[in-house]
Parts: structure tokens; sequence; C-alpha cells
């Protein structure tokens, strides 16, 4: 997967590594790289999360607005460079998609369908995005 002109690995890097992109601090930079050389999405995840708790200092002060937007760049990539996830993605048409985590309440449905459901809403925007029609959830990308 491209973006930002660098290659990352998965989403997941990609994702994890923009908690600390632009950061005008070595440390951050080196988490980055760290997160860039992860040799699995978890171990990214892993990473990112114990850096952000151990130094939230670390990570961009734009983050909690900005996350849902550097999701969906990774997303749009994803699925452009990918004819077959585009294809799978494109064969949901007329269903509504939810990240089934009974613990990520923020990307997922939760336990109980309390959740946000934020990836499941970026992959349906994405979907109609991709089927040319105006997304229910807002006529341009997230800001």
């Amino acid at each position: 997967m491209s973006g930002n002109d660098i290659a990352w690995p998965t989403v997941e890097h990609y994702y994890q590594a923009h908690k600390f992109v632009g950061v005008e601090d070595s440390a951050a930079l080196d988490c980055v790289e760290n997160i860039k050389a992860a040799k699995s999405p978890e171990e990214a995840a892993r990473i990112g999360r114990k850096m952000q708790r151990q130094r939230p200092d670390l990570v961009r002060s734009d983050w909690d607005p900005t996350r849902i937007e550097v999701m969906y760049r990774a997303l749009k990539c994803k699925f452009s460079i990918y004819p077959h996830l585009n294809t799978m993605l494109l064969s949901t048409v007329g269903s509504d998609l939810v990240e089934a985590s009974p613990h990520d309440r923020f990307w997922g449905g939760g336990r109980e369908g309390e959740g946000c459901n934020h990836l499941g809403k970026l992959l349906m925007q994405l979907r109609s995005e991709f089927l040319g029609e105006s997304s229910k959830f807002g006529e341009t990308s997230p800001a």
C-alpha cells in the first residue's frame, strides 16, 4: 500500500504510524520507523497503542479529529490498488457493513450494536464512491 509517497505494509501500519507523523521529535520519528518495520499488522497496532499510552506527548495534536480521514485515505488506497478487494467490496451492495468487534466501539459495532462503526461507515462510503454514487455519509470525502 502506498500513502504520502511512502509504501506501507498494511493499512494498520499506515494508520498507527500516522498518530506520530509530523511531530517534531526524534522519538516520534523512531516510532514511525518502528511501526513501519513491524512484521505484522498486530505488531504495528501494539507498537502504536503502546507509544500512544506511554508517550501521549508524541501523538500529533490533531489526531482525534484527523484519525477518520487517515483511515479513509488508507482504505481508499487499499481498495483502489487491489482489484479483487474492490470487487469484494462492491459485491456487498445493498448490505450494511459492520466491523464486528465486540471491544472496539469506535471502529466497530460494539457488543450489542452500541458502537460507532466508523470502519463500516467508511467502507460503505468508499463503496458508494466506487459505484459513482453520492455518499449518504456526505457529498465529499471526510475532512
